[in-house]
């Protein structure tokens, strides 16, 4: 799903939307629903992409190290946010302890990586530019003979390296005219690569990327877009000793990428969100308890788990001994992030929270080499390589939180930094169900969301909601609006003048007026759908605070 607003609740989105509010303020021309224009003058070479690919909250390389393949399969990245991925190819050499269920054979490793509510974004695309080089240290049993004339097994070691990578790469949106422009430029930036060695080098040719449409509120389209490739994984698996295999699909994915998705979703209804953390968890490869391992006839890593495949495109399947990962990008506050997802009702997954500088950029020009660079790195000598990218850091060290008081009141740390959870999936257990209960969920999801909004961190505390009465009384004696009237009930002012007093400044940056319209009359036909009398064109401090109270 993409960052647009999905429910009428678009305030809540106020406590994660700050992606715009924290953009380099030169960032500001990059859209989503500008066109695709060819420039003459390129020759066909370069094309100007105008359906501009948007990076919500921060762009890729500041969140690579963490969804790195070696981080997924040895528990530690060879990359860091600093490591450029110039020419497309990130290579890097370093020691390791061998894993268990891997070859002692070199080899190619191909992963798989679910991208939720991709949107316009570029990252699916760069997670193909990862390529590592990974040397680890095993381990052989040789015969020798002693001096006694008998045989004894001798540890023998050496080093294995294999080639990190993703081999497939999904992804997922609600928005049909995102996907199209990202399937459309996708098209365009292969063409540009026309050159046969070009594409040989990035190995372009064992994998791929899709973008498939998924609505996480219809249990049908989730499993109309995911499915298909479950069954396809399965059957070239041949796995034969999985339970339920024909009832049972999932499990394929080693990284499921979220940035802001279930933020967005927190703010529509908990059976929307209990179905996306639903789909999330099924999604995940399970790592298998393996006492050896296993090998194709090449040499190269084998699957030995249960649930899962490999690419059916590449040249080995994908060992699976380690558990997929899903890693958020999240502005909500942690506490309450983290409540959800290590408490989730059958969950069995580690969750681990890092707070990480946020870099930005627009990106809005398809390079020679098929890559992408920002418009802002671009000057007179048309450097190219994006290694001039606009970056704003600031020393994460601790985590942020924008409310005080009932109100959104964000420091320079909160607009600088994002919050990132990785939950890694562990292996099945007779209590922990492959498939969660999405009631159950949902239930939990309300209570987390009940008890954080309305406990923890009301919107409407003591001290605003006396500062709001005061307002309000002071607003109508200044002299009424076309609208304001005094009657028994207390001072009724027109929804211009509400807004203008409910909302603090920082708080109509990400709430517009015409948000609050929408949300206003989705609350008017709430009330009357209950048969409650009242006005749509003012508000009584009563009825302003009860919509406070609800929209959060």
């Amino acid at each position: 799903m993409s960052t647009d607003r999905t429910t009428i609740n678009s305030f809540a989105v106020c406590n994660a939307d700050m992606g715009n509010d924290v953009l380099d303020d030169n960032n500001n021309s990059s859209s989503n629903e500008q066109r695709t224009q060819h420039d003459d003058n390129d020759r066909g070479d370069d094309i100007i992409i105008n359906d501009a690919p948007f990076e919500w909250l921060t762009n890729f390389q500041s969140l690579m190290h963490l969804v790195s393949p070696s981080r997924i399969v040895f528990g530690e990245s060879s990359l860091d946010s600093s490591t450029s991925l110039k020419n497309g190819i990130t290579s890097k050499l370093y020691s390791h302890q061998h894993h268990p269920s891997l070859s002692t054979s070199n080899g190619i490793i191909n992963l798989n990586a679910l991208h939720v509510g991709c949107g316009t974004s570029t990252c699916g695309e760069e997670m193909l530019d990862i390529q590592e080089c990974i040397a680890t240290n095993t381990s052989d049993s040789v015969s020798s003979n002693n001096n006694m004339n008998n045989k004894a097994d001798v540890q023998q070691r050496r080093e294995v390296v294999y080639h990190l990578q993703y081999g497939h790469v999904v992804n997922v949106d609600v928005d049909k005219d995102a996907l199209e422009v990202m399937e459309r430029r996708w098209t365009t930036t292969q063409h540009i690569m026309k050159s046969e060695k070009q594409l040989k080098e990035r190995k372009m040719e064992v994998r791929r990327i899709e973008w498939r449409y998924l609505d996480f509120n219809d249990e049908s389209s989730c499993r109309s877009a995911l499915d298909p490739i479950y069954e396809a994984a399965t059957t070239a698996a041949a796995t034969t000793d999985r339970p339920n295999n024909k009832e049972v699909s999932g499990g394929y994915f080693d990284l499921v990428f979220d940035k802001s998705t279930l933020d967005c979703l927190l703010c529509s209804e908990t059976d929307v969100v209990a179905g996306f953390l639903c789909e999330v968890y099924r999604a995940l490869r399970v790592p298998s308890i393996c006492s050896s391992t296993a090998t194709d006839l090449d040499g190269t890593p084998s699957c030995c788990h249960e649930n899962s495949a490999g690419d059916t495109t590449a040249s080995s399947s994908i060992p699976s001994s380690w558990g997929g990962i899903y890693v958020l990008i999240s502005f909500h506050p942690v506490d309450f992030i983290e409540q959800i997802l290590t408490q989730l009702p059958g969950a069995e997954w580690d969750v681990v929270h890092e707070v990480v500088k946020r870099r930005v950029g627009s990106i809005g020009k398809a390079g020679k080499d098929g890559g992408v660079i920002d418009n802002e790195a671009v000057d007179g000598n048309n450097d190219h390589d994006g290694s001039n990218l606009h970056v704003e850091e600031v020393v994460a060290t601790k985590s942020h939180f924008a409310w005080s008081s009932g109100t959104f009141q964000p420091d320079d740390n909160y607009r600088k930094t994002v919050n990132v959870f990785t939950c890694r999936r562990k292996h099945n257990t007779p209590t922990s169900p492959y498939i969660l209960d999405r009631e159950l969920v949902r239930r939990y999801i309300e209570k987390c969301c009940n008890d954080w909004y309305q406990t923890t961190n009301p919107m409407v505390t003591v001290q605003r909601e006396g500062q709001l009465r005061l307002d309000f009384l002071n607003a109508t004696r200044n002299g009424p609006s076309p609208h304001s009237t005094k009657n028994e009930d207390g001072a009724v002012l027109d929804l211009k003048q509400s807004y203008s007093i409910l909302f603090t400044e920082a708080e109509k940056e990400h709430l517009t007026y015409e948000y609050f319209i929408e949300d206003w009359e989705a609350y008017c036909e709430r009330r009357e759908s209950q048969k409650d009398a009242l006005s749509r064109e003012g508000m009584t401090v009563d009825i302003a605070l009860d919509f406070l109270r609800e929209m959060q």
